[in-house]
């Protein structure tokens, strides 16, 4: 059976026609994804699909196309595209061949989900003289390595062949779903019923093979990453060097390496003080750098200011790269005592490291782990151990505006995010908030697969863990809550805990309400739906937030309380009851103002708990401010038994600024019975604090 082969070569833009039209960013996207492959001759050869698609090179994978053939070109319709490309095999049938892209427009698929039986699903293939044709069928079978697809496609009334001729035509057929994911090739028709290979076991063997492509996870010509070793094999000697004017008496010497205007990288080749170990030069392309021979003097008034002491010299960056070079003061230099000397020399070694020598397939397009949006999505990067570079593959909608939550786990790290449509070198995501650890981007992306890149540029060693939430402009205040407290939930389990604080709260207020332009009812509202779900790290941000952030409404507090008992959904129903009621009396601290809220959510008029009322029902009062002090001093102390220290903190809170006295004692009397053992010292020096033991009176002798 003909195996999958990969052709890689220039490409022009495919025809895609047939009596389904989709929508027209699909038509955009299948014509430049999908090609027909012409031989030697201009023969119709097969359909080519591209599967990856460099600022150099582009590949393109197709079925039943063997060696035989000879030189193949990329071609729509009668007349030939640019070309030609040799197959080279891989292995099992595979074939790569990487030639120069050239300023074509063309775009690499993605690959689809897993269909279901009864889904229609595009059947795209390649007809001597029309170019890429697409019809329609419907899956009747899914099983791991393959597809069983209903009837023959059909091409419309304006097809002239019959259902022997479309079977016999149909092998080598490319299959996308109704999205433009790609699912396979057509391999056979049986009874009239095209199977088909999935993409998953086509393309998976080609992982080595696409990522050894030099460049493969570029973007674009300058948007690489490469890692060098910069190593000094020769200093200067101190006999050697010239009478050298510093500010600060002694000269400091120092190798730059400069790309355009940007350094890339330094080292100091100063005699006695010179780094014997390996510096890392980062650089985005293999263009020449600039190396410079400099003497840095610090002046208090001008700062650092660099003399050159030699011509600078411009390094090439070839593959592969190992070289040697010079860099070497003028030959009429005077050495210490007016003596000529020879001409100093400083020798370095430059060496490529591989920035991604540890990557998984992550690291370049094809290889994207998939994001739906309002879903969360984790991963680390690590620069030092060379897995930089992280792609996930977001579906984007019609409407196009899109938002993405990023969190860091390392406060501050410098990790780079940016959001790419296929084949577009420009990032389309604009960031516009930038807190420590929480980030927001928004941006416009045309609809289909949007490629989320997250890459490590900071200096810090160690892994950084991050988490990412993809989202719509416009999403509902609670639903983005919920998809938050998720990705906090899972960061804070996956990476490392310590982001239910206060301070972080404040955080990621400012983002959703500043650039995000949640109102403060808006996020209120929606922080209170959320109450007293998810992980611990959630909850205590959640809390945190409806604290100090955006504080509800107390009569909203109470309806979310008294719902959260009526639903009796067991133990997280309970959870949200004990929240509401600890938020409550953090808001109040005695009973009085809380028989009014009791009172208004019952329908009662709040004249009747008033004691300057005419209206003032003394027995009605009393009766709900019992109720009042029940339910507020139960909060408390269910609080003081929760077993997240930062809970019990917070019931210290509401019992310290509790204003009604004889409460406040037997709140006391309790706390200290509870508390005096905790095992967190914070819950601890929080109660000496709140209730501080009375200084012991001193007796006379």
């Amino acid at each position: 059976m003909p195996g999958l082969v990969l052709v890689a070569c220039l490409a022009g833009p495919g025809c895609v026609s047939g009596p389904f039209q989709p929508t027209e960013a699909l038509k955009r996207q299948l014509a430049v994804a999908c090609f027909p492959l012409l031989d030697g001759s201009n023969l119709l050869a097969g359909t080519g699909v591209v599967v990856r698609a460099t600022q150099d090179a582009v590949a393109l994978a197709a079925f039943g196309v063997g060696p035989e053939r000879g030189p193949l070109r990329v071609g729509c319709g009668p007349e030939p595209g640019a070309g030609p490309a040799q197959l080279r095999p891989l292995a099992q049938g595979l074939a790569l061949v990487e030639l120069k892209r050239g300023e074509l427009e063309l775009a690499a698929v993605r690959p689809g989900a897993r269909p279901r039986a009864g889904e229609l699903v595009f059947v795209c293939h390649a007809l001597p003289n029309q170019g890429v044709v697409c019809g329609l069928a419907s899956v009747a079978e899914v099983r791991s390595t393959r597809l069983r697809l209903l009837e023959l496609p059909s091409y419309g009334s304006d097809d002239p062949r019959g259902a022997d001729e479309v079977a016999e035509d149909l092998p080598g057929a490319a299959v996308f779903d109704l999205h433009g994911g790609f699912l396979g090739f057509v391999y056979s028709v049986l009874d009239e019923q095209p199977l088909v290979r999935r993409c998953g076991a086509l393309l998976e063997p080609l992982g080595a093979g696409l990522s050894a492509w030099d460049g493969a996870e570029r973007l674009g010509p300058k948007d690489g990453l490469l890692v060098f070793s910069l190593r000094l094999e020769r200093g200067p000697r101190s006999s050697e060097l010239p009478a050298i004017e510093d500010e600060w008496g002694e000269a400091d010497l120092f190798l730059l390496l400069e790309e355009g205007e940007h350094r890339v990288g330094s080292l100091e080749v100063t005699p006695g003080r010179s780094v014997q170990v390996p510096v890392e030069v980062w650089t985005r392309g293999r263009g020449p750098v600039t190396a410079r021979l400099v003497e840095r003097d610090v002046t208090l008034f001008a700062g650092e200011v660099d003399q050159d002491l030699a011509p600078p010299l411009q390094v090439p960056l070839e593959d592969p790269i190992v070289c040697a070079f010079e860099v070497s003061l003028a030959s009429s230099v005077v050495g210490r005592g007016g003596r000529p000397v020879r001409k100093p020399r400083v020798r370095l070694r430059l060496e490529e490291r591989g920035a991604e020598r540890s990557s998984g397939r992550d690291r370049f397009p094809l290889g994207a782990r998939p994001l739906g949006l309002g879903r969360v999505g984790t991963g680390s990067v690590d620069r030092r151990a060379g897995d930089t570079t992280d792609f996930w593959s977001v579906e984007v909608g019609p409407g196009g505006a899109v938002g993405v939550i990023f969190l860091q786990e390392r406060p501050g790290a410098r990790l780079e995010v940016g959001g790419f449509a296929p084949g577009r070198p420009a990032s389309l995501l604009e960031e516009n908030s930038s807190g420590e650890r929480l980030r927001v981007f928004v941006g416009e992306a045309p609809p289909g697969a949007l490629l989320l890149r997250v890459r490590d540029l900071g200096p810090a060693l160690g892994k950084k863990g991050y988490g990412l939430l993809a989202f719509p402009r416009g999403e509902p205040a609670d639903a983005l809550a919920r998809a938050l407290l998720r990705l906090v939930g899972r960061v804070s389990a996956e990476v490392r805990p310590g982001l239910g604080t206060l301070d972080f709260a404040r955080e990621v207020y400012t983002a959703l309400s500043s650039h995000l332009g949640y109102s403060f009812g808006e996020l209120a509202r929606a922080f209170l739906s959320t109450l007293g779900q998810g992980t611990r790290e959630a909850r205590r941000l959640n809390l945190y937030l409806l604290t100090a952030c955006c504080r509800p409404a107390l009569d909203e507090l109470e309806a979310a309380r008294r719902s959260a008992l009526e639903a009796g959904a067991g133990s997280a129903g309970r959870q949200r009851a004990r929240d509401a009621a600890l938020l409550l009396a953090l808001r109040l601290g005695s009973p009085e103002g809380y028989a009014a809220v009791l009172a208004r959510a019952r329908g009662l008029p709040t004249e009747a708990t008033e004691a300057e009322s005419p209206l003032f029902d003394r027995g009605l009062s009393e009766r709900l401010r019992a109720e009042a002090r029940s339910i507020l001093e139960g909060a408390v102390l269910d609080a003081a038994a929760d077993s997240d220290p930062a809970v019990r903190l917070l019931a210290l809170g509401a019992a310290a600024a509790w204003r009604e006295a004889t409460t406040r004692e037997a709140l006391r009397r309790a706390l200290l019975g509870r508390l005096a053992e905790d095992p967190s010292p914070r819950v601890r020096r929080a109660l000496v604090r709140a209730f501080p033991r009375p200084a012991r009176a001193r007796t006379g002798s």
